[in-house]
């Protein structure tokens, strides 16, 4: 004899606890994957940068990138020293008007000097500090050495400490005042700086190279 037939709601029941299994194990794996994703061990790139040595660069920039620089390094590259030179406040007319302090920087380490004919490499200073130009231009400074070059950086007039008239407010009062503050009045002030510097350092033969940036680099 055949065995009785199971009732239909066993059959109803037996699928369903089927079909849980199924959709259950999808999701437990799932669980299971993306918690090993999570808990995979970090990698230098979310690092601190602290934990990185000054000495070497990131192993993850390309083999042409530089080692990175503490302040110590960059104050010894950045060299110089803090000179005046007195200008004329018209360099087009025959007034007889106040002259004014012109400062530059000068470094000398790497200079080939006149005998060799060592090149002067002239930043063509911007409307603002000096100084602040010279630690923001490092191309210059990291070129000096491989051509024998001595640095120099005038400061433009009316900016920094290049101030006509003894004070910020009166170099700035009125129009009258402000007229010499020209990109020609500036040429000027560099053509005549670095003529008398070359004359007396005997370095009229040193060719001179110019540089500068943005409104620096037209006048150069």
């Amino acid at each position: 004899m055949s065995s009785p037939a199971a009732p239909a709601s066993h059959n109803s029941q037996q699928c369903l606890k089927m079909a849980a299994r199924s959709l259950l194990f999808p999701i437990i794996t799932i669980i299971i994957t993306s918690t090993t994703i999570i808990f995979t061990p970090p990698t230098i790139a979310s690092q601190p940068l602290n934990h990185l040595s000054s000495k070497r660069a990131p192993r993850f920039l390309s083999k042409h990138s530089y080692p990175i620089k503490t302040q110590l390094e960059e104050q010894q590259q950045y060299r110089y020293e803090s000179k005046y030179f007195y200008q004329q406040l018209d360099h087009f007319s025959f007034l007889n008007l106040p002259k004014f302090p012109q400062r530059y920087l000068i470094n000398t380490d790497h200079w080939a000097g006149p005998e060799r004919r060592g090149p002067i490499f002239l930043y063509c200073g911007n409307e603002g500090d000096i100084e602040w130009f010279a630690v923001n231009t490092g191309f210059v400074w990291e070129i000096a050495p491989l051509f024998g070059a001595m640095v120099l950086f005038p400061e433009h007039r009316y900016y920094g400490e290049s101030l006509p008239y003894g004070s910020r407010e009166e170099a700035y009062k009125n129009a009258s005042t402000l007229s010499y503050l020209t990109a020609e009045q500036a040429l000027a002030d560099f053509a005549v700086l670095i003529t008398d510097l070359k004359r007396n350092l005997s370095a009229q033969a040193c060719p001179v190279v110019l540089f500068g940036g943005s409104y620096g680099g037209s006048k150069s």
